[in-house]
């Protein structure tokens, strides 16, 4: 028999249990994990002493926003980088979804859809051939540069939670990334003065996470987990079993764990919807203000990022709610916008994504050849 379980709940339990997994290792220092995603990092901490702990950001929250904002010589981080400096006033200074960029070549597909839907200026690496951001005249940024920053900032918050200097640090990923990506990872850890003891799975991560408190008998019971992100689409199938094993001259009943197949789709994810109402937005915007307007809303960076920043609020407000009504004081040549959206008509936008949902959870039961 094969149950679902949606995994969205649970990657930053994940990111605690590795932390107390590879703890043991130094177990006379504090130890911090990341669940480092497209949209959102999350922070994971546990030292001698005390219990699994989760480090909070500034604003006291369990997550913050994967992106930063480099002005002059100060960076922000998160909300301070969304709102206080808000990325809608300087699109070219702030870096979003990094994390599909790791290890990429500058002609590689996400790259290059990257350099469409963003504003930052991507240049080619004449070494790497990599993706390099060419910041203004002199300053030029590597993406592990860029989520390297991002993991000095989880850093600090680890340290301010534990109340000294945290070094190791167990980073979850997801499970198709390559070696090259695997790499990018531990150099942007290392940049931040981090000494990675582990790269997770996080579909490992998750099912250690589930089988913690549960028992099972020689009867295996197999899982999936869903789990879409803001950039990916990830199911695994994993079986849960008690097998008896020798210990010297006694047997000794131990849970198994066996992933037995994962299905991805890496460009399904929650942002791939607010493109959808972002663009669905613009649109309703020009037809409201035609013959009034002197550039298309299309052609203003400041206007498609505040465009994006409301789509993402409408799309979680339509996740509850049948209709919403979207505004924007100057949206674009000081000109208001507000209109109604239904839920119904988000789904009509994104019939093709909501087609591709199922296909991980095809993959790996087709893999494992099982059935629901």
């Amino acid at each position: 028999m094969v149950k679902h379980y949606h995994s969205r709940l649970l990657p930053l339990l994940a990111c605690l249990l590795a932390v107390l997994l590879y703890g043991a290792t130094t177990a006379s220092a504090a130890v911090m994990s990341i669940d480092y995603g497209t949209e959102w990092f999350k922070v994971g901490l546990i030292k001698p002493g005390v219990p699994l702990d989760v480090a909070l950001n500034r604003d006291s929250k369990r997550k913050t926003q994967s992106v930063i904002t480099i002005r002059g010589e100060e960076r922000f981080y998160g909300s301070d980088a969304v709102n206080l400096v808000s990325g809608t006033r300087y699109p070219q200074n702030t870096y979003y979804n990094l994390k599909n960029l790791l290890g990429r070549l500058y002609d590689d597909k996400h790259c290059q859809e990257y350099r469409h839907r963003f504003v930052n200026n991507m240049i080619k690496d004449s070494v790497r051939g990599t993706a390099v951001f060419q910041h203004n005249e002199t300053a030029f940024f590597t993406v592990e540069e860029l989520i390297g920053f991002q993991f000095a900032h989880a850093k600090e918050q680890a340290e301010a939670t534990a109340q000294e200097l945290v070094k190791d640090v167990v980073i979850t990923i997801p499970p198709y990334f390559n070696q090259f990506e695997r790499q990018a990872v531990l150099d942007a850890a290392e940049l931040a003065g981090l000494k990675v003891l582990s790269l997770m799975h996080d579909e490992t991560a998750v099912a250690l996470n589930y089988a913690m408190n549960r028992k099972f008998t020689t009867e295996p019971l197999n899982h999936i987990f869903f789990d879409m992100g803001a950039g990916s689409t990830v199911a695994s199938l994993v079986s849960f079993s008690n097998v008896v094993v020798k210990e010297g001259k006694r047997n000794k009943t131990v849970p198994q764990i066996e992933v037995l197949a994962v299905g991805y789709d890496r460009t399904l994810g929650g942002y791939e919807f607010d493109l959808r109402l972002q663009n669905y937005l613009g649109k309703a915007f020009e037809a409201q203000k035609k013959g009034q307007l002197k550039q298309s809303v299309f052609e203003s960076d400041k206007a498609m990022a505040k465009l994006l920043k409301e789509a993402s609020r409408v799309k979680q407000i339509l996740s509850a709610n049948q209709d919403t009504t979207s505004s924007i004081e100057g949206l674009h040549e000081e000109l208001d916008f507000k209109t109604k959206v239904t839920r119904a008509e988000l789904e009509n936008l994104s019939q093709d994504l909501l087609d591709r949902i199922r296909g991980p959870i095809d993959t790996v039961l087709s893999t494992a050849n099982k059935k629901v």
